[in-house]
Formats: structure tokens, C-alpha cells, sequence
């Protein structure tokens, strides 16, 4: 009887180990999908979970690399970890997969098969119906307001999705419901509500929001506030976002001319691969300007740089300064 007993125990020790272990690996994914949700979106943590099989933060991570958010952009890689996804049937993996096949982006056009992605992308995220979910969210408000799944266009709808989204600290959404309520997709237009929301967008990383919130801000005479959301805009964003508002400082577009600051993002620019702000800040130094001297041998050997980039002006420039 006793050696009975101690068997029960031992049976009952296992199992409730068992249990036990089955509790914490279900926390573990848990833990691993609530981090694919989060924002700011942590690239190390998200590509973690993508490593350990997770099909929602392997699409995740497809997204974050096609569109270079917080990671080097890497076609080819977005498409590895989309696949993946897509494959276990995943929603998100399967917008992933309409992208790739609208697009043309590492796999051929397909339109008719794209669609079919999306649709069922579209139906799995609506069977979730988790509105707090920041990633469902935003791919519904994406495929109903463009109709990518063959369906009619639905900007009320889109927007519903965009604000759910948004307030779960999703920055694109933030922009997207902005844009919302900027041009009355939900019914009056609110300027109001839609600089709350690029100006929260662009806290969150979002350049076009900032661009979005000086443009409100130019439109209304307040230039102290539309120059400092420009160069939000150029310090958060890419190289064509320096290049832009470089441009607009060396016009005097937006109050007075700048030169050196125009000189400095034209630089900025030029190292991260821009062509054309090479060709730019050259002919700054071509020109010279009040409060940039001009240096006719730093504008040559800048303009020979550009033109060895295949850009037009420069091999123009080149052509001329040589006869």
C-alpha cells in the first residue's frame, strides 16, 4: 500500500511538472509576441523571437526590413523571414505576402495572387478581432483603404482600424489617422486632432508627420513652429528628408536663408549615400552664399564625385568647368 502510494506521488510530481513547464513555455510565447508588439519596436528583441520560430514576430521583422525601421533595409532577407511566416499561416505573414507579390519585390507580380494573400490575411486578422493588436490593426486599415484584397475601398473603415492602432503607440497608424483627420475620412475634417496625432507620430520616429505638422503649421503663418517640425523631420528621417529641407533653407523657402545649416544636411545627406546632395552642396560651394564662403576647388572635386554617381547636373557641371 505504501509503495502505491509513493508511486501516485511520484505520478502526481511529474505531471504537475509537466504542467508546470507547459504554462511557462505558453508565458514564453506570450512574452515573445507581446515584445513584437510594443513600440518602439526593439529590432534585437523582435529578431530573437523570429530565431525561435514565432511566425507573428518572424513577420514582424519581414516588415521592419523592407522598410528599414531601426534595421538596415535587406529585400531579400524581409522576403526569408516573410516566407516563413506566411507558410505557418500566420495573417501578418500572409499581408507580408500580397506586398511581395503586388509589388514585385523578390518574388514576380502576381496581382490576382496577391490579392488572394490579402484576402485571407484580411480574414484571419478579423477572426482575431483584437482590436489592441497594433500590427492587425494597421494591415486592415491598409488593405480596406487601397482595396488590395479586391474589395471596395473603405475610408471610414480603414480609419477605424488606423485609430486602434494608434493608440496602441503604432507611429504609422499615428500618421495614417492624422491623414485621416486632416482630409475628413471620418466625416469633418479636425486640423486640430490631426497635428495632435503627427505630432505624436513624429515623437514615435515618423518623418512624414513631422513634414505633415510643418506643412499645418506654414499654412497657419506659424513658421517658428513649421522650421522646427522640418528640421524634425530631416533629423529623424532619411537622406532624402535632408535633402528636402537643406533645399528649403538654402531657398529661404521657410523665412530666412541658412546656407551653412543647408551646407551641413547636404553633407549629412552625401554620406548616407545621397548622390544628389552631393550635387547640391557642391553647387553651395560653386555659388557661395552671406554666410558661406565660396570654394571653387572643394565645388570641382565635389561635382566630379557626383558625376562619377551617373547624376546629370554634375556630368554637366564636369563637362563645363572643363572647357
Amino acid at each position: 500500500m505504501k509503495q502505491l502510494s509513493s508511486t501516485l506521488n511520484i505520478v502526481v510530481l511529474i505531471i504537475s511538472c509537466f504542467a508546470v513547464l507547459v504554462q511557462e513555455s505558453r508565458a514564453e510565447g506570450g512574452d515573445k509576441r507581446t515584445l513584437c508588439k510594443s513600440f518602439p519596436l526593439d529590432p534585437r528583441s523582435i529578431r530573437t523571437a523570429a530565431e525561435g520560430g514565432d511566425p507573428y514576430c518572424q513577420a514582424v521583422l519581414g516588415a521592419m526590413l523592407w522598410r528599414g525601421i531601426g534595421i538596415k533595409k535587406d529585400d531579400k532577407e524581409s522576403l526569408l523571414w516573410s516566407r516563413r511566416s506566411w507558410e505557418t499561416g500566420e495573417p501578418l505573414g500572409l499581408y507580408n505576402k500580397g506586398v511581395f507579390l503586388g509589388g514585385g519585390r523578390g518574388l514576380k507580380a502576381d496581382p490576382e495572387a496577391a490579392k488572394q494573400a490579402f484576402r485571407v490575411a484580411r480574414q484571419g486578422m478579423e477572426d482575431t478581432a483584437d482590436p489592441s493588436d497594433p500590427h492587425y490593426e494597421f494591415s486592415l486599415g491598409i488593405i480596406i483603404e487601397r482595396g488590395y484584397d479586391g474589395s471596395k475601398k473603405d475610408d471610414s473603415a480603414a480609419c477605424a482600424h488606423y485609430l486602434n492602432a494608434a493608440n496602441s503607440g503604432h507611429p504609422n497608424a499615428q500618421y495614417k489617422y492624422g491623414w485621416c483627420q486632416q482630409y475628413g475620412q471620418v466625416g469633418t475634417k479636425d486640423l486640430q486632432d490631426a497635428a495632435l496625432w503627427y505630432g505624436r507620430a513624429s515623437e514615435n520616429g515618423h518623418s512624414d508627420a513631422a513634414w505633415q505638422l510643418g506643412e499645418l503649421h506654414e499654412a497657419n503663418d506659424q513658421l517658428k513652429e513649421a522650421r522646427r517640425n522640418y528640421a524634425r523631420a530631416a533629423e529623424i528621417g532619411g537622406p532624402d528628408d535632408k535633402l528636402r529641407w537643406a533645399g528649403m533653407l538654402e531657398n529661404g523657402e521657410v523665412g530666412k536663408v541658412d546656407a551653412a545649416e543647408a551646407a551641413a544636411l547636404y553633407l549629412r545627406a552625401a554620406k548616407n549615400g545621397s548622390v544628389r546632395a552631393s550635387y547640391r552642396l557642391a553647387w553651395l560651394y560653386f555659388t557661395g552664399a552671406d554666410n558661406f564662403p565660396a570654394d571653387r576647388a572643394k565645388a570641382t572635386r565635389l561635382f566630379e564625385e557626383a558625376a562619377r554617381a551617373n547624376d546629370p547636373d554634375a556630368i554637366n557641371m564636369v563637362k563645363a568647368l572643363g572647357d
